[in-house]
C-alpha cells in the first residue's frame, strides 16, 4: 500500500494509432517496477471488442443503453467519442489511488475530462501526449503551404489501416468508416 497523497493520475493520451498501447507494453517489459505502480483504469465502451480485446482488461464492453444509464449516475463520466459512447467510473479511479497511481491509456477527449474533474483534483495528474508528428514536422508542413489537416488525416488513415490489416484479413465497411472517423479527428486531438 502506498501513501495516498503521493498517488497520481497518470494519463497516456494521443490520437488513435499514435502508439499508446505499444508504449504501455514497453513500460511493462522494460520498467516492470514502474508498471507495477500503475494500476490500470478500464473505460466502459459500447462498441464490440476488437480481435484480442478482453472485457474487463481492455474495456468494460456494455450495451449503449447500459452506458447511457451509467451517465445518469454521478459516479460516472460519460463521453461521446467520435460517435462511440464511453464512460469512466470516477469512484473506481479514486479507489485505485489506495494502491498506487491510477494509469489510464486513453483518447484526448476523455483525458481532458479526467484532468479537469473536480473529484480527481485532490491528486496530481501527469499527462503524456503522443503525437504522430513532431513539432518540427508540423511547422515544415505549414511552411510548405500544404494543408496540415490533409497530411495528418492521410498519415493517420494509413496507420489505422495498417493496424486493422494486422488484426484481420478483410476490412469491412464499418471498419473503414471507423478509420475515417478516427483519421478525420486526429488533427483536433493534436
Amino acid at each position: 500500500m502506498t501513501d495516498k497523497s503521493d498517488s497520481r493520475l497518470v494519463i497516456l493520451t494521443g490520437p488513435s494509432c499514435a502508439g499508446k498501447s505499444p508504449l504501455a507494453s514497453a513500460i511493462k517489459q522494460y520498467r516492470p517496477q514502474l508498471a507495477k505502480s500503475l494500476a490500470p483504469l478500464v473505460l466502459y465502451n459500447f462498441r464490440s471488442p476488437r480481435p484480442g480485446e478482453k472485457d474487463g482488461r481492455d474495456y468494460h464492453f456494455r450495451s449503449k443503453h447500459e452506458i447511457e444509464e451509467l451517465g445518469e449516475n454521478d459516479r460516472y463520466l460519460t463521453f461521446d467519442v467520435r460517435g462511440n459512447l464511453q464512460a469512466v467510473d470516477v469512484e473506481e479511479t479514486q479507489e485505485l489511488f489506495e494502491v498506487g497511481n491510477a494509469f489510464f491509456e486513453v483518447n484526448t477527449f476523455v483525458a481532458q475530462a479526467l484532468m479537469h474533474d473536480r473529484r480527481l483534483k485532490t491528486h496530481q495528474s501527469v499527462s503524456i501526449f503522443l503525437s504522430p508528428l513532431s513539432n518540427d514536422e508540423i511547422e515544415e508542413i505549414k511552411d510548405s503551404g500544404t494543408a496540415l489537416e490533409k497530411v495528418v488525416t492521410d498519415l493517420m488513415r494509413q496507420k489505422l489501416i495498417r493496424r486493422q490489416r494486422k488484426k484481420k484479413v478483410d476490412l469491412a465497411l464499418p471498419d473503414l468508416e471507423d478509420i475515417e472517423r478516427r483519421a478525420g479527428n486526429a488533427l483536433e486531438e493534436l
